[in-house]
């Protein structure tokens, strides 16, 4: 099958006229940009033109509340009626017209969050309680903490009386009418992942036992009523559709119920129905069906999606949830088990997905797979206010309930790069962590960089050193010193990279996905003054000044760009360089390749440990680093750093590690891919493999020319027995027995 003849690229017409170019639609996702006003801010509007750019079918916003008091969370977009109608038109203009760049239609989802918003939330009172349709308070997850926290963060909500459900009723048709007059293509009710109309639907949420509540058609109610109330209010071809749960109808009982509410949803006159799955209750939300076929593997709710597909047959059907190959996107839309696509992370990952990846003719069907990372479990994140955005959120369960050995107090050593805000460009992505994020790394800050294919981080240097790391894909590395010396290399996964301050260089994508881990040796890496580019600084450097330097006339300058893009799209590079002298090499060279060399010789049994520092990589002389893999339920043993504070990154795997920082003052601390930590200088503490199955891989980096650590052990087994005996009240026989040899990984 050739990319010309897949289902996936054909229009499709919605009831209302709205024809959509393509079968791929961007999904909603939680994204939290909005200002202090509750306005898109520029920085969203640039990621929406992005996406407008990459040949979606049609674009979904994320969660816009209709309703100011009650935000899913704090930077929701949200109308405020104390905010001039006008001021707020104007600004969901400029969003709708970046959105719809190139012809993309651009949905708003449009949703309240009911008993799912948080305290703190919201223009509503410190002690105002959240909505629902009974006063049933949120519970997430099992045992007596997860209790005791979802009552902090959430409290029990107040029950909605009928006036406050007509106030929701005008405000879903409020912000209906303001989307159409901003020039948006529709509305997507949010019915879905336990928000306020999911709750309706729910007979576990929703007890009531009037109009609203009772049976299934009277728990839909409030949803047909708001769509007959919005089709009064817009152009008929402005396009409604609402989102349903999946997971919220898991048998025969519940699927009837379903079917009932959807034949009055649909007959309220909807445009497409998107299934979903999955609530903050329910932490499985993110696991997939245990079946064999492709289809039920890539797509979460798609065996549902399939039940109600026979049942509403002029209802185009959109499914989200899972699909990760064109191959699966192409199977479920020609077997007809649904109309549209919906694709989530991997359209932050890639943003440009269609255009790059799914219709590239030159991309084959069995390498046509978008790349994402599978979100950890919803339960705490979600609990805690941690945003998801590109797959990747953790919390620290041991902050709500300590080791007992735990003491006094200990800063948070723990960030997690989900946490930080994702900056999408074209032909990429890029999320950092600095000192403001954890303030206990002063001296390192680190950034995770994602390339498309042939995607370049544009020419730039640093006032700082750069050590970069490659975990997925392949790069081309280029640079250039300060006497001429220069070297280019294509770099896969372990490979190393570093450069010294004041170094010129650039990096290229070379497969579909790329990305790599950034180290500087500072960090405040945000402070003006450390990253300068090229083309920002010729911008900005008089034309006369520039044909005088380059030898050439002014124009040659005409296409320079008004401000630095950061990554730019373009082509893989086939030109090698040549110069006076042979490119860097040996103890010269910028570039070490880690799983070249054996692993260090320890005593332990646990793993492997590759050391990077000066001594092996001589021009690596401010940041020393070790790759280390840890066995299932192995730990690196006690230990401590004496030149060095310890930052680290963990790649794979879970973990738990304990920090001693003195004065009787110790916390647990718990690790999964994607977090980062910085452990003080000369800190106590070790680092256990938390899982039975999976290798524990993570980056330890210093501020220093080399990797060195004292061992807790060797140091008691090197000192007389008599007095270690003494000072820790153990055996004698205990202290002769240790080891003498540092064994660094214990299995």
């Amino acid at each position: 099958m050739t990319v010309s003849d897949l289902k996936i690229q054909e229009p499709i017409t919605l009831p209302c006229g709205l024809t959509l170019p393509n079968r791929l639609s961007k999904a909603a996702m939680a994204e939290n940009w909005a200002d202090n006003e509750y306005l898109p801010t520029e920085s969203m509007l640039k990621i929406y033109e992005t996406w407008a750019e990459g040949g979606w079918g049609s674009v979904l916003t994320g969660n816009v509340q209709v309703d100011v008091r009650y935000l899913g969370s704090t930077w929701d977009v949200s109308p405020d009626e104390n905010i001039d109608r006008e001021k707020t038109l104007a600004s969901w203009k400029k969003w709708a017209k970046a959105s719809s760049k190139n012809g993309t239609p651009v949905i708003m989802q449009i949703n309240h969050p009911g008993r799912q918003s948080p305290g703190g939330a919201g223009k509503r009172g410190f002690f105002d309680k959240a909505i629902a349709p009974s006063a049933i308070p949120l519970r997430i997850g099992d045992g007596i903490v997860a209790k005791i926290a979802s009552a902090i963060k959430f409290g029990t909500p107040k029950e909605m009386t009928v006036e406050d459900i007509q106030q929701v009723i005008a405000q879903f048709v409020e912000t209906s009418k303001l989307a159409a007059e901003a020039g948006f293509a529709g509305v997507e009710l949010h019915g879905a992942h336990g928000y306020l109309l999911s709750q309706f639907l729910n007979p576990s949420s929703n007890h009531r036992q009037d109009e609203f509540g009772g049976s299934p058609k009277a728990r839909a109610k409030i949803i047909v009523d708001i769509i007959k109330a919005v089709r009064e209010a817009v152009p008929k071809s402005f396009c409604v559709g609402i989102k349903l749960n999946s997971a919220d109808f898991r048998n025969k009982e519940q699927l009837a119920a379903c079917i009932e509410q959807l034949e009055e949803i649909t007959g309220a006159g909807i445009d497409f129905l998107e299934i979903s799955g999955g609530s903050y209750e329910d932490p499985e939300m993110i696991q997939g069906p245990k079946s064999a076929s492709t289809l039920s593997r890539e797509a979460f709710f798609l065996d549902f999606a399939k039940e109600i597909r026979g049942r509403f047959r002029s209802v185009p059907l959109m499914v989200t949830g899972g699909f990760r190959s064109r191959e699966a996107m192409e199977s479920a839309l020609r077997e007809d088990a649904c109309d549209i696509i919906g694709i989530g992370r991997p359209a932050v990952l890639n943003p440009s997905l269609p255009k790059n990846l799914i219709f590239n003719k030159e991309v084959k069907t069995e390498d046509a797979k978008a790349y994402a990372r599978k979100a950890p479990d919803l339960l705490l994140p979600k609990l805690l206010g941690i945003k998801i955005m590109a797959g990747g959120a953790e919390t620290n369960p041991n902050n709500l309930g300590e080791q007992s050995t735990d003491n006094g107090v200990v800063p948070n050593l723990k960030w997690s790069f989900s946490d930080s805000r994702t900056r999408i460009l074209k032909g990429g992505w890029v999320r950092e962590q600095v000192v403001t994020d954890l303030p206990s790394s002063p001296d390192v800050s680190g950034a995770q960089f994602h390339l498309e294919k042939g995607a370049i981080r544009e020419l730039h240097w640093h006032r700082v050193a750069e050590w970069g790391f490659v975990y997925a894909g392949h790069v081309t590395v280029s640079a250039v010193n300060e006497n001429g010396g220069y070297e280019g290399a294509e770099l896969g996964y372990g490979d190393i990279w570093y450069f010294p301050k004041g170094v010129a260089h650039s990096v290229q994508g070379l497969d579909t996905e790329n990305e790599f881990l950034l180290v500087f040796d500072d960090g405040d890496f945000d402070k003006i003054g450390t990253t300068f580019h090229v083309d920002d600084w010729i911008a900005h450097t008089p034309r006369s000044v520039l044909a005088k330097n380059f030898g050439v006339d002014e124009s040659v300058f005409d296409s320079i760009p008004p401000a630095d893009p950061y990554i730019i799209n373009g082509t893989i590079s086939t030109h090698n360089v040549t110069g006076a002298s042979p490119p860097l090499s040996g103890d010269s060279s910028f570039v070490y390749r880690t799983l070249q060399h054996a692993p260090e010789k320890i005593g332990g049994s646990g793993g492997e440990l590759h050391k990077i520092d000066s001594t092996n990589f001589p021009i690596s002389k401010t940041i020393a680093a070790a790759l280390v893999t840890l066995k299932p339920g192995a730990l690196r043993e006690l230990h401590w750093h004496p030149n060095a504070a310890e930052w680290l990154y963990f790649h794979k795997g879970t973990a738990q590690a304990t920090v001693f920082i003195g004065n009787a003052a110790a916390r647990t601390f718990n690790f999964r891919a994607g977090d980062t930590a910085a452990f003080p200088d000369n800190s106590g503490h070790y680092i256990e493999n938390t899982s039975d199955t999976e290798d524990l891989v993570w980056i330890e980096i210093y501020k220093s020319d080399r990797v060195a650590d004292i061992s807790l052990t060797q140091w008691l087994a090197l000192t007389p027995p008599d007095i270690v005996a003494q000072t820790l009240k153990v055996p004698l026989e205990f202290v002769e027995k240790l080891k003498k040899e540092k064994q660094v990984l214990v299995q």
